[in-house]
């Protein structure tokens, strides 16, 4: 799946997917259940990525500001970043009863 150019916008992904890249984007918030392969960000700014269940690989290049939520499943995602400043990751407390 790709999504480009956007600005402003909410993006629900719902179920599993293949991969998803992010290109040319502003301000954008995605929320993806599952990617089997990778999430991709390329070229964007202050970006909000939410997988919900888990995705192997995030990838993000040449993006200024990206903030991405991680799930308890997901916590063994891999992330790859290059040419890019501000990243910024949130996930749940693994020794936490609620998460």
């Amino acid at each position: 799946m790709a999504i480009y150019g956007c600005f402003q916008a909410t993006i629900d992904i719902k179920g599993k997917c293949k991969g998803v890249t992010i290109d040319s984007c502003e301000q954008v918030k995605v929320l993806l259940d599952t990617s089997i392969s990778a999430v991709e960000l390329v070229n964007c700014k202050r970006m909000q990525i939410q997988i919900r269940d888990k995705a192997p690989t995030v990838n993000i290049d040449k993006t200024d500001g990206c903030l991405t939520y991680l799930s308890a499943a997901g916590l063994d995602t891999e992330f790859t970043c290059a040419k890019s400043s501000e990243m910024n990751v949130c996930f749940p407390d693994p020794a936490s009863a609620e998460g």
